[in-house]
């Protein structure tokens, strides 16, 4: 049985990086970020390298039993020696 169509829409790996540093700009603008140009650009900077490997993860045939969340555990944060 195969899965229905994804209602996802595409990931904006189409988005320029000047559109991405709007969409930065007014996100941070809505939530009351005080965020300056230099902090946009790293912010969009950042977020056009999590399109693109959310991208290669998304051509990926993975399925649903492939990470069940309810199996999945991180690794213990590491604690320092005092």
């Amino acid at each position: 049985m195969s899965a229905p169509p994804s209602t996802t829409p595409e990931p904006a790996a189409h988005l320029s990086a000047l559109a991405l540093q709007d969409y930065v700009r007014t996100s941070a603008r809505l939530l009351a970020l005080p965020l300056d140009e230099a902090q946009i650009t790293r912010v969009a900077e950042h977020l056009e390298r999590t399109v693109a490997m959310a991208a290669l993860l998304e051509q990926l045939d993975m399925q649903e039993e492939d990470e069940p969340a309810s199996l999945y555990s991180p690794a213990p944060f590491p604690v320092p020696n005092h």
